[in-house]
């Protein structure tokens, strides 16, 4: 089951990090890895690791089912 079948409330959800959000609206402007890495001063390694954070804390299988789900919960504006 992935994380968008679950009913969860909001208040469930991990509480995102300034650095995860960073990342999160990076990956939603299309900014591929290696613009992201130069945009926040930060490594391949470090944002593989915050990339893979979001998904294990809100139980997702890839980094769109987290986009989605930050959509839903008003992270994130279309």
């Amino acid at each position: 089951m992935d994380c968008l079948e679950e009913l969860f409330e909001p208040a469930q959800y991990t509480v995102l990090s300034r650095r995860q959000t960073e990342v999160l609206r990076c990956i939603w402007d299309g900014l591929p890895s290696k613009s992201i890495c130069e945009k926040l001063g930060m490594t391949r390694k470090t944002l593989e690791f915050h990339r893979g954070n979001l998904m294990r804390n809100w139980r997702c299988d890839n980094i769109m089912q987290v986009i989605r789900l930050a959509l839903r919960q008003g992270l994130l504006e279309v």
